[in-house]
């Protein structure tokens, strides 16, 4: 394996022939379609050596506890292999005897159950969080992020609408293309020029600083990827501006409490799901945090 950005990569691309061996990291379905055929070439292998074959089911749940790991896979199936004894098949119910969860997830994952309203998940992804080291701050910066892009899309949405209400949630993928992601990137080309004109009068240092918040006032960064936008467009009809103001704000506090006092992170941030996926979410709330 050779990094892209060392100058050796840039002279064999010059010289020679790259071949590029490496699978789509992503939560896209394509992404997983081609990682689950990796892992499914991987395990036909190592399997084909003891003459056995694992069930659909049972392949499905293997890589929901171990994830795109291809070292962990290969062990777990040796264990199968061993524990299975004479059977031909490895079950579902072997794999669940055998095998422990060892699957890394990414934050976005948390993030996503969030934008879904489902609490199981979402308090399930942050436990994971927890158990894997992330830091509290981290968790809830990523919150932070999230909601808001939500605010930044609710104020979109109700400016291109204005007396038409648009129906995001019935809106298949072709007709946003078509009829809102122009909006978008016309608005996104228009808050580029707006920053433009701004850092004209910042010195370079406060350049430096605002360089890597850019991306965070675009409503599409890549617009040609436009299917997570068009998610995340959909998933904002889950709240209401003012929910997602109160929200921001509630976070705030949380920020500050996690930052001058001694509190139980985990069980905060939890309050902090379970209220904001909640129906109504913090919108009726008057309680003051």
């Amino acid at each position: 394996l050779v990094d892209k950005r060392k100058k050796i990569y840039k002279t064999i691309a010059d010289k020679g022939l790259i071949i590029d061996c490496s699978v789509a990291q992503g939560a896209r379905k394509a992404d997983q379609d081609e990682q689950n055929a990796v892992l499914q070439t991987i395990a036909d292998k190592i399997l084909s050596t003891s003459e056995k074959t694992i069930d659909n089911q049972a392949f499905k749940t293997l890589v929901d506890l171990t994830g795109f790991n291809l070292g962990i896979l290969s062990q777990n199936l040796e264990k199968l292999i061993a524990y299975s004894g004479k059977a031909k098949i490895i079950s579902t119910a072997d794999v669940k005897a055998v095998v422990k969860r060892d699957k890394k997830d990414p934050i976005f994952y948390l993030t996503n159950a969030v934008m879904a309203k489902d609490i199981k998940n979402a308090l399930f992804y942050l436990n994971s969080l927890f158990n894997e080291g992330f830091h509290p701050l981290q968790i809830l910066k990523s919150f932070e992020n999230l909601i808001r892009k939500l605010i930044l899309v609710k104020c979109f949405t109700q400016k291109v609408s204005k007396n038409n209400k648009m129906s995001l949630k019935k809106m298949n993928f072709n007709s946003f293309k078509q009829s809102v992601l122009p909006k978008i990137v016309h608005y996104d080309e228009q808050t580029k020029i707006s920053m433009e004109d701004r850092d004209q009068y910042l010195s370079n240092e406060d350049l430096k600083k605002n360089a890597n918040k850019a991306n965070d006032l675009f409503l599409a960064p890549n617009p040609k990827n436009a299917y997570p936008v068009f998610q995340t467009f959909q998933k904002s009809e889950n709240f209401s501006l003012n929910e997602l103001n109160q929200a921001l704000i509630f976070l705030g506090d949380l920020d500050y409490k996690l930052k001058s006092s001694s509190i139980d992170a985990k069980t905060q941030i939890e309050n902090f799901i379970i209220k904001i996926c909640r129906k109504g979410g913090f919108e009726h709330d008057t309680e003051k945090y």
